[in-house]
């Protein structure tokens, strides 16, 4: 699947319209106000998320993490959380006209220049 598919599949599944947020019928019907309104949900979303992992790994600063905190053992919930961040990244992206290719080739730049600031501070 490319990154481009996961975009059109996020932007699918969650569309912004009176249907599914009933707050839009009382607001002005243009693509600029859907657009700030799916723009604004998708950051509640993230924050919301920022949140649950908060709320999941806090406690370990106290005690130590355990296997099961960071996605070991059978809990999973920190792992479902890092991919609900992905997602809601991914919506909040395609909402503000960023492409498959921009997430791509971003990722190659800013990758390649940590992983060569890495070497660079390793032959110091």
């Amino acid at each position: 699947m490319t990154t481009e598919e996961l975009l059109n599949m996020v932007a699918e599944a969650w569309p912004i319209n009176a249907k599914e947020y009933p707050v839009l019928a009382k607001m002005p019907q243009t693509p600029k106000t859907r657009q700030g309104f799916g723009v604004a949900h998708a950051n509640l979303h993230i924050m919301k998320s920022c949140g649950a992992v908060a709320a999941l790994v806090e406690g370990s600063d106290h005690s130590g993490f355990s296997s099961d905190v960071i996605g070991g053992g059978d809990n999973n919930d920190l792992r479902k959380l890092a991919i609900k961040q992905v997602l809601n990244a991914l919506r909040l992206a395609e909402l503000t006209g960023v492409t498959g290719e921009d997430i791509e080739i971003e990722l190659r730049m800013r990758l390649a220049e940590s992983i060569s600031h890495r070497s660079e501070s390793v032959t110091r």
